[in-house]
């Protein structure tokens, strides 16, 4: 076998199809086609029961195939049944220190957590719930959140919180062991494995045609697969634990046939109007086609009900065409029952034929639809989709998982149980104070990440595996607990005041004390310190500025200084000296040359005792005689004599 050759096996409930598969320029060549039905009670509803009694007839189809060939075989690509898959959303959120950008490292942690949270929503047989007991076989985020607002990619951007929301598919462990059980019985090796669903959608629903909001349905006989696709992707998979098997109980319990012969009645419907059969009593009947139609009519209402009834749920609305394949699609009346459910014309729920698989070229003889899943699963693998199991080592411990194509390093450490504090470490404590009584708290810094190697080489947890990988995770550190001086605490709460002060801009700093004591600006700060930051008065502020009116005169050879406090304005209304400043007040007054002192005002600090028991004196300015209304100056020289 060649890298372009693939064996594919479609474990089915009532049959196992051996498929040689080839990749060709062209598109797909089937080389060579085995198909056996499988033995009694060996498979139900897709699972399988009995491993010995599967390994024989997947031995028959292998061996049959080999000789045919002329080479053995050794290796297969599988697939699980869509009913075995478990999908579940989680969501993990984590505070952020918002001075640093959000990285890759981050996001693909959250992505774990997220996935650890979709697992830890399941039950498993012990009522607890374990990567061990599950299988990740796909994620995809559907939201990301930075501070609680929907945003498209987290990476570069700064905030308090980011969250990522997803939606994850498990498979139990049980059902991959089962099938490697079958395999290996039968002298082969899981190859790759994918899942039913997955498969037929890749071939069927090709990426141009995920633009439209289509449901395809795969009715096998122990259950009906159905995958959704919209906006250019598959949205949804889903199952119903109901399909062709449930037309032949019915065909079975109707006219007392055993299963076989029912079954051979059911696929005889679309070609005999009369079905000859013989019942358990050895009673030779000649049945008519529309008889049987009207005995199963209920249960063809019934699945189609059960479909339609998912189809609503995983689309959230009617699809706009649905496609069926399986050999459970070829029941009489199951594509107009499934039309009639969602209201939709007759000729928009169809069968996919094998011929319209124009890629696919090979075994003619099987034109219908039962065949086009176990195709689906070799192209699945020819294209690189499948997933292969991966043994890697993480810290010398041995992980298994199964490796989907662009796994990377978070991928094997979700199946490790690595959560993401393992990989960014707990930030630091918190430091809490008061401030003018209000809570104030300075977060610790973020814990330093886990350093990540690859088969050696230095790597990130979005590294892509390469197979066989040795992955080294060394211990994350914790961040340091919140701390702050008062002089960083002072310079981050700014408890200044920016005040304009007749059209000039000055700054002033509040007092400031802790606990009620003054502190050193290198102070470092405790819990539960309580810091109170003063308001700061009008009077405060003028104390450190010039701004009363103030002349010097000589009176009779003494120096004295006159003075007077102008109106005070702040932002344009007269306050008295007590009002509480704010940030940005416009403080404004009159100067000195808008407001005049006269020869009077010398006597409200000039004591001339002399003047009150004579009264009568002569006054001048700088040597001529004045009135006590004259107007003075600074560095006027004043002459007060008494009259004779």
């Amino acid at each position: 076998m060649t890298n372009q050759t693939v064996f594919a096996l479609d474990i089915g409930t009532r049959k196992i199809a051996g498929l040689l598969i080839e990749k060709t320029p062209e598109g797909f060549n089937i080389i060579d086609t085995e198909i056996i039905e499988q033995l009694p009670n060996a498979m139900k509803d897709g699972q399988i029961h009995d491993i010995p009694l599967v390994a024989a007839t997947i031995t028959k189809v292998k061996e049959r195939l080999a000789e045919r060939i002329g080479q053995p075989l050794d290796k297969a690509a599988v697939a699980a049944a869509g009913r075995t898959l478990i999908t579940k959303q989680g969501q993990a959120t984590e505070k952020l220190d918002p001075s640093k950008n959000i990285d890759q490292m981050l996001v693909q942690s959250l992505e774990i957590a997220a996935t650890q949270n979709a697992l830890s929503q399941m039950n498993s047989m012990h009522g607890q719930t374990s990567i061990d007991s599950y299988l990740c076989v796909g994620k995809t985020i559907t939201h990301c959140f930075l501070d609680d607002q929907p945003i498209q990619n987290l990476v570069g951007h700064k905030g308090y919180s980011a969250t990522i929301q997803l939606i994850a598919t498990f498979l139990p462990r049980i059902v991959v062991d089962s099938l490697i059980s079958s395999l290996e019985m039968a002298g082969l090796e899981m190859e790759s494995l994918t899942l039913e669903p997955i498969a037929a959608i890749h071939t069927v629903v090709p990426q141009p045609m995920r633009m439209l909001n289509l449901a395809l349905v795969d009715i096998g006989a122990g259950t009906a697969d159905i995958a959704i696709s919209a906006n250019g992707t598959v949205k949804a998979y889903g199952m119903v634990p109901m399909a062709g098997d449930a037309i032949t109980h019915q065909i079975s319990n109707q006219f007392l046939l055993d299963f076989i012969q029912a079954e051979q009645v059911k696929r005889q419907l679309n070609s005999n109007n009369i079905i000859e059969c013989q019942d358990v009593l050895g009673n030779q009947l000649q049945l008519n086609r529309n008889e049987i139609l009207d005995v199963i009519q209920p249960i063809v209402s019934q699945l189609a009900e059960k479909i339609c009834d998912e189809i609503l749920v995983l689309n959230e609305d009617t699809p706009k065409g649905v496609m069926l394949i399986g050999g459970g699609s070829l029941t009489p009346n199951i594509c107009q029952a499934i039309a009639s459910r969602l209201n939709l014309p007759d000729n928009l729920v169809r069968i996919r034929e094998r011929a319209s698989l124009k890629e696919i070229l090979g075994a003619e003889e099987y034109a219908g639809p039962q065949i086009i899943t176990s195709m689906s699963i070799g192209c699945n693998h020819l294209d690189g989709l499948a997933m292969d199991m991966q043994k890697t080592m993480i810290n010398g411990q041995v992980i298994q998982f199964f490796r989907m194509p662009g796994a990377t390093i978070g991928d094997a450490l979700l199946h490790a149980g690595y959560s993401s504090r393992d990989l960014l470490g707990p930030p630091g404590k918190a430091l809490t104070i008061y401030v003018n009584g209000q809570r104030h708290m300075i977060k610790g810094t973020l814990g330093k990440p886990a350093k990540i190697m690859l088969n050696n080489k230095e790597a990130t947890i979005d590294s892509v595996l390469q197979g066989n990988d040795q992955i080294t995770i060394s211990a994350p550190r914790a961040g340091e607990d919140g701390q702050c001086t008062l002089a960083e605490l002072i310079n981050d709460l700014s408890p200044k005041l920016r005040l304009t002060i007749n059209g000039e801009v000055k700054e002033f700093v509040a007092d400031v004390t802790v606990n009620n004591e003054k502190r050193s600006l290198d102070y470092q700060l405790q819990e539960g310190d309580r810091v109170e930051i003063q308001t700061i008065s009008l009077r405060e502020v003028l104390g450190y500025i010039d701004y009363e009116d103030t002349i010097t005169v000589t009176v009779n050879h003494q120096p004295i200084t006159l003075k007077r406090n102008p109106q005070i304005y702040v932002n344009n209304k007269p306050v008295n000296l007590d009002y509480q400043l704010k940030d940005k007040d416009r403080i404004s007054f009159n100067t000195a040359t808008e407001s005049h002192f006269i020869l009077s005002d010398i006597f409200t600090v000039y004591d001339m005792p002399d003047l009150k028991t004579h009264g009568m004196v002569t006054i001048s300015v700088n040597g001529s005689p004045v009135g006590y209304t004259h107007q003075i100056q600074d560095g006027d020289v004043i002459t007060i004599t008494k009259r004779n």
